[in-house]
Order: C-alpha cells, then structure tokens, then sequence
C-alpha cells in the first residue's frame, strides 16, 4: 500500500508490511521507487497491492 501522512508517501508491502526505507514528495516517486527495487504490484479484487521483493521470490499474496 502506499499511504500519505504529513504530506509525505511511504510504500508498505501489503504480505508481509515491510516498508520501503524513503518516504516520497509524490505519489508517482513511490511507484518509481517500487519498480526500480523490485517491488510488484497486482491487482487483487479491484485494488492494487503492493509487494516487496521478497514476498515476490516467495510468491507471496496479501494477506497470507
């Protein structure tokens, strides 16, 4: 997931709640972030999840 709080996004994995180390001005540097690092994102009952690397190795889904 990626929230928003002081103004500032921060990404979450949505398995296992690890978070990315920077928090980001936008929504989008976020996402670029997640991509660059080996974050996935899916589409899961019509909202997207976030997962990080090594719930993606692991074939990890949210919530398990």
């Amino acid at each position: 997931m990626i929230t928003k709080e002081y103004g500032f996004f921060s990404l979450f994995c949505d398995s296992c709640i690890d978070a990315a180390v920077d928090d980001f001005e936008r929504f989008s540097d976020a996402l670029d972030y997640a991509e660059r690092n080996g974050w996935g994102r899916i589409k899961e009952d019509g909202e997207w999840i976030n997962l990080c690397p090594e719930c993606i190795k692991s074939g990890g889904k949210a919530n398990e």
